[in-house]
């Protein structure tokens, strides 16, 4: 995993806009305002539809404090190790910065410090990106740090949050006065010193604690929901940071809820070959019998993983964990008697199991997925449960009988990972599987389901992410049935209250042999399935009674819901979704028309007029705010921008020349597309000519504000190169001659695939008929007018089904910036695509190009597709298109035949 995968670049990407927006609205200085709060907003609002609040940690409360959620296996450390570069220049606007990276348990302590350490693990290439220069520290080593490491490197500081976590901070020696710090502690300013921790008479303690005050750093929190209390939010406030950044599975939403800014889905992860699913379940009550299939399986499994190493290359041993049960009486399946039972009834040598239980460690120092290790059988009880890692384990079977939905949810997360994070040639090895002891295979499915949901993955997804193993039994089944349709035969009445009778006059035959009227009891009982026309009747009947008519409503989303199980999606009858895409025909062959088209146009930087008319030096005096220790001993920070500005002071910039400042941002601003002789002659006229001699600028101002000065100047560069591209772009695409090069044809479709990758998902009581993915998969809405125009699309007797269309997964057409993906594609009965977007009065204006764009695609594909875009819900402009066009012209299939 060397390279970003779309949702960890997503992720980074929103963590970069929030900090830049937090920097831009700091700067300007607002009345009443919370840079962090605001920025979070706007980012959330952009990106999910709706602005979400922001959970401020009191005593920290404009410190910018966010969570990325990553589900298990989708690896929340390269992430996070990618984060410190973004963090440090993006938000402090450094070129180093101390680093507090802070994780749950000492496995995983050792883990992170080994592999950031490793010069040739990812992890570590991943931190040196921005900040070539690392150094990483355990606690202890922290307590001997001099200053001169922290003033030229990037220091990180790995440890548990135990550590540093008390109410007393006596005898700790974070907390301790040390003569190996004090070099740190040297030529302090009263600024500086007053909210330190003193001693009685006012000389600040030369303690580890002390010295993160003074670099306010960026903290890490490695698996966040370990570190939800109250003292641990105290003891981060003691380190007066600069940021705090929570990476984890399972944010906490209730009692210390985590400010969320992107949140990646299990589907995601599977489409980018990060996880292995679905899990495939069996059940069986007896542990020897179970323990029999699962060793057959993974048998099985090892044989198929030697075919793929033949076809491939690739080499994967599958291995098996089991999980036993602790030592609690005679009869207990403890791992011993597990491990025994392999050898005396499969034969399995010695070399091959391990045994990780209390003080028997038989995985220290071993590399599993070394070729030359034998262990294929691992047998634990719950000292796997959070850092190991081990793409290998694919089967994973609980002889103790799941009494709970949580019984093997601590190893659960440790199947997950697929090996190489690569799809296999043979399917078997893309799937978990696991074996349950357990009288109901209805109880252990669910049980698996909530662990599931306890390691990230949303409650929408998991049921298709669990399915039936070949064998099972103790009345469950292999069918899924069971779990949603309950007794068939029973039919289910709902009660509808009123107070005024119903006119039953008004149903037809069908309908009235459904209801049952109790005027004493002032209700309406409706047995079965109620179908529109039936929902339609009872509106009708119950005229003049509001609230009976919406329990009519809801009565009848009730009954379709629980029907709706039994109909499989549009996807799963064997229907497609094929969208003719915008292409570049050349030489008889089709290839999607996107960016690197018109990207490759010459140009050169030094034909532009180097200017900056937005930029102005930050000044660097006359800051507001102030950091100080309350009475009770709280740390206060009063404005993150004085952090940043105290931070920038304390890196003096010596021997600048013009030269070296043009050569500085010609080396951290990317320009593949340029030329060194080209950027450098635009900088160095920039530089002297517009910023020195024109807008009067020292050098010395614009050297300590060199961080926002490289943002301007890549912004403004950034202008320039748009400016190319849209004229590239526009002679491209918009070309009026008879040859245009761009042209829609049905020798190059976007196929909508069997998963759909939706990042969360739409969650209503509204029972939605012609999803093609069906009622519950359908992804997350962004508005209350996209939720009316999905409704509408639902129920418009000319479309046969619809689709969310995924964002970064689904249908797009290419603009001069980005790809954008429409809100909806709809198959009409005729066979022609419907693309459907919509977008609210605000944005109207902006969408320009994205409407002309879709005509332009709708246009060129031979009445093949339609395009409309809607303003806030104005369903009645679909409704116009598709009238006009079937008036306009016959079928698809008579115009084809």
């Amino acid at each position: 995993m060397f390279t970003l995968k779309d949702y960890q670049q997503q992720a980074l990407d929103y963590l970069s806009d929030y900090f830049q927006l937090v920097n831009q609205f700091e700067e300007a200085d607002l009345p009443d305002t919370n840079s962090a709060a605001m920025a979070f907003n706007q980012i959330t609002g952009s990106t999910m539809g709706r602005s979400l609040p922001y959970n401020a940690i009191e005593g920290l409360q404009e410190i910018p404090y966010v969570c990325i959620r990553i589900p298990t296996g989708g690896g929340k450390t390269f992430v996070a190790a990618h984060a410190v570069g973004e963090t440090t220049e993006e938000l402090l606007g450094r070129d180093r910065s101390v680093v507090l990276w802070l994780v749950p348990t000492n496995t995983i302590l050792e883990q992170t410090i080994d592999a950031l350490r490793d010069r040739s693990n990812p992890y570590r290439k991943a931190l040196e990106k921005e900040t070539p220069s690392v150094r990483v520290l355990n606690a202890q080593e922290a307590l001997q740090v001099n200053q001169t490491t922290l003033d030229t490197t990037t220091t990180v500081i790995v440890s548990t949050i135990q550590s540093f976590r008390v109410s007393d901070t006596d005898g700790r020696k974070v907390y301790e006065d040390s003569g190996d710090l004090m070099s740190h502690f040297n030529g302090l300013r009263p600024e500086q010193e007053k909210y330190l921790d003193s001693f009685d008479d006012g000389t600040p303690k030369k303690s580890l604690a002390n010295v993160l005050r003074l670099h306010h750093p960026i903290v890490i929190v490695d698996e966040a929901h370990n570190a939800r209390t109250d003292l641990s939010f105290e003891t981060l406030k003691r380190f007066a940071p600069s940021s705090i950044i929570e990476f984890t599975a399972t944010p906490d939403l209730e009692d210390h809820p985590s400010n969320v800014l992107y949140s990646a889905s299990a589907a995601e992860l599977k489409a980018e070959d990060m996880i292995k699913l679905p899990i495939e379940l069996t059940v069986k009550e007896q542990w020897r019998e179970l323990l029999g299939l699962a060793y057959a399986e993974r048998k099985r499994l090892e044989s198929v993983a030697e075919e793929e190493r033949n076809e491939t290359g690739e080499y994967i041993r599958p291995v098996m964990l089991i999980k036993a049960e602790s030592n609690r009486g005679d009869d207990s399946l403890t791992p011993d008697v597990v491990a025994e039972a392999l050898k005396e009834d499969y034969q399995v040598s010695e070399e091959e199991i391990a045994i990780e239980y209390k003080d028997h460690d038989d995985l220290d120092g071993v590399d599993i997925e070394d070729p030359s290790c034998d262990i294929r059988y691992i047998i634990t009880v719950q000292k796997l449960a959070e850092g190991w890692d081990c793409p290998f384990a694919y089967v994973l079977c609980s002889v103790d009988e799941m009494k709970s939905t949580s019984a093997i949810e601590q190893i659960t997360g440790r199947v997950l990972r697929m090996p190489e994070v690569k799809r296999k040639q043979h399917d078997d090895l893309n799937k978990a599987y696991a074996f349950a002891a357990n009288r109901k295979f209805t109880d252990a499915i669910e049980g698996i389901r909530g662990v599931l949901v306890n390691n990230g993955f949303e409650r929408q997804e998991v049921d298709n992410l669990v399915q039936p193993g070949p064998e099972n039994d103790g009345g469950g089944g292999s069918g899924m049935g069971p779990l949603f349709d309950g007794n068939p035969e029973e039919e289910e009445e709902v009660d509808i209250p009123f107070e005024f009778a119903p006119d039953l006059g008004q149903l037809d035959s069908d309908t009235e042999q459904k209801v049952e009227v109790n005027a004493e009891e002032g209700k309406l009982t409706f047995s079965g399935e109620m179908s529109e026309e039936d929902r339609d009747a009872l509106t009708e009947a119950f005229d003049g009674d509001p609230s009976a008519q919406e329990q009519v409503n809801q009565a009848y989303q009730k009954t379709a819901t629980s029907s709706d199980h039994s109909e499989d999606p549009p996807v799963h009858q064997g229907e497609t979704i094929e969208v003719p895409m915008l292409a570049i025909e050349q030489s008889d062959l089709f290839e999607p028309f996107e960016e690197t088209h018109f990207l490759d146009t010459g140009w050169e930087l030094s034909n532009f007029t180097p200017k900056l008319p937005d930029y102005t030096p930050t000044p660097q005096t006359g800051e507001k705010g102030q950091i100080y220790t309350t009475d009770e001993g709280d740390i206060r920070i009063e404005s993150i921008g004085t952090v940043r500005r105290q931070l920038s002071m304390l890196d003096e910039d010596d021997d600048w020349s013009v030269s070296s400042l043009v050569v500085w941002l010609d080396r951290n601003i990317p320009h593949q597309d340029i030329t060194p002789q080209d950027a450098h002659t635009y900088l160095e006229r920039l530089v002297q000519r517009y910023l020195i001699e024109k807008q009067g600028y020292t050098l010395e101002e614009l050297v300590r504000d060199k961080y926002n000065l490289k943002r301007a100047v890549e912004n403004r560069i950034d202008e320039h190169r748009q400016e190319v591209r849209k004229q590239a772009y526009q002679s491209l695409l918009f070309d009026d001659g008879d040859d245009a090069s761009v042209t829609v044809s049905p020798e190059l479709c976007f196929q909508f695939s069997e998963d759909a990758v939706y990042n969360s998902f739409h969650d209503a009581e509204y029972v939605y008929k012609n999803h093609f993915y069906g009622p519950d998969r359908i992804g997350a809405m962004d508005s209350g007018a996209e939720v009316t125009v999905a409704r509408f699309l639902d129920r418009h007797a000319s479309i046969q089904y619809w689709a969310r269309n995924p964002v970064h997964r689904g249908f797009w057409l290419q603009t001069s910036t980005d790809k954008f993906y429409p809100d909806f594609v709809c198959k009409l009965n005729d066979g022609r695509i419907l693309v459907v977007e919509v977008k609210g009065s605000d944005r109207w204006q902006d969408a320009e190009e994205k409407r002309n764009l879709g005509q332009i695609w709708a246009d060129r594909s031979d009445g093949d597709c339609l395009f409309v875009m809607v303003k806030d819900s104005d369903t009645d402009k679909i409704d116009q298109l598709l009238a006009e066009e079937t008036a306009g012209s016959v079928s698809k299939v008579a115009r084809r035949s």
